[in-house]
């Protein structure tokens, strides 16, 4: 197909698919009929698939830059969320999450007991096992305690791939100190306890080595939040160990599958912090150029934010669930509105 046979055969439609964006924009898609809301996706669908033919065989013609922005524009609608949809969002940040942890706050102060426990461990094992506690800490730290940079680590243009990398693993972490739940709280207890060792552990050192203040101030403006999160999802993990160990009348498996969907909330929010986390310590931790308290008290002014968030569920009534803010596993969960051809919008 030659490129004008390509126009002749796709230029009714297109032009179809921009008076209904045109009708969109000035009623908005609410005020489009059934019909038109269905006509609509079809249209969006035909000229995405004429797009990805123009690409292939006419990648600088005009047709292939006017097609992008119709395809576009059309995804922008076709695709947009629905405002009821960004409530439910925001409610279950804002009511579900805290309510969450309100019920299940008793796991969630036993995980930050377990970290706390095991950096009062680590402490020790630095103190008594100077030649050993080199294994508890990471690889880098393994060959004794570097000096403190002297400029900064990170440069500007690898900071956002930095802040990436450490979402990632950091939420790995996250995820496995809820996954291992499931080994009836054996494996979060392990996870929560090391972490909390090798904090411990690695605080002696560096005060030993005679920079405390520059450590801190690299840890702790991500280092609150990061502990935190480790401790609310590790709370989620010993909500499904509760489950298995005391499932009550319940089979194990629907006492495990119902405390998952309880726990999710925890996970959640620990996911977020850790989100915020990793964007301070990618953009903000390496600037060596800030003042070392400032940084510090970043740290516990972001931590002290995601505390009151957290425990605001205790200024409700009552821990049940909030309706219209389950979020992820309870209730509709948040996602785009799509429309498909034959299904009302």
């Amino acid at each position: 197909m030659t490129q004008e046979e390509f126009v002749w055969r796709g230029r009714p439609r297109w032009q179809e698919l921009e008076r209904l964006l045109a009708a969109a924009r000035g009623r908005g898609v609410a005020g489009l009929g059934l019909q038109e809301v269905r006509r609509l996706a079809e249209l969006y669908r035909l000229a995405a698939a004429d797009l990805a033919h123009a690409r292939t065989f006419f990648p600088a013609a005009e047709v292939t830059g006017y097609l992008n922005q119709l395809v576009a524009e059309a995804h922008g609608l076709v695709y947009a969320p629905s405002p009821r949809r960004l409530r439910e969002v925001l409610a279950f940040f804002r009511r579900g999450i805290p309510a969450a942890v309100r019920r299940h706050w008793r796991a969630v102060a036993l995980a930050g007991a377990l970290l706390a426990l095991g950096g009062g461990l680590g402490v020790v094992a630095a103190l008594a096992l100077p030649e050993l506690v080199w294994y508890l800490l990471p690889e880098p730290f393994q060959v004794g305690v570097p000096s403190p940079p002297a400029e900064d680590p990170v440069p500007l243009a690898f900071r956002p791939l930095v802040s990436t990398w450490i979402l990632t693993h950091n939420v790995r972490i996250g995820i496995m100190s809820f996954g291992l739940g499931l080994t009836a709280g054996v494996g979060t207890v392990f996870i929560l306890v090391h972490n909390g060792a090798m904090v411990g552990a690695l605080a002696v050192l560096v005060h030993q080595a005679g920079w405390a203040l520059p450590f801190w101030s690299l840890i702790l403006p991500h280092g609150v939040l990061e502990l935190m999160a480790i401790a609310v999802m590790g709370g989620a993990g010993l909500v499904i160990a509760g489950a298995i160990i005391e499932p009550g009348r319940r089979t194990r498996r629907r006492a495990v599958a119902e405390a998952a969907r309880e726990a999710l909330p925890l996970v959640v929010a620990g996911a977020a912090m850790l989100a915020v986390a990793a964007t301070i310590e990618g953009f903000f931790t390496p600037i060596l150029a800030l003042n070392p308290w400032l940084k510090i008290g970043v740290g516990f002014a972001a931590g002290g934010a995601a505390a009151g968030w957290l425990a605001s569920g205790f200024a409700g009534r009552s821990g049940e669930p909030l309706a219209g803010a389950e979020g992820p596993g309870g209730g509709p969960a948040p996602g785009p509105v799509r429309f498909r051809p034959g299904s009302g919008p």
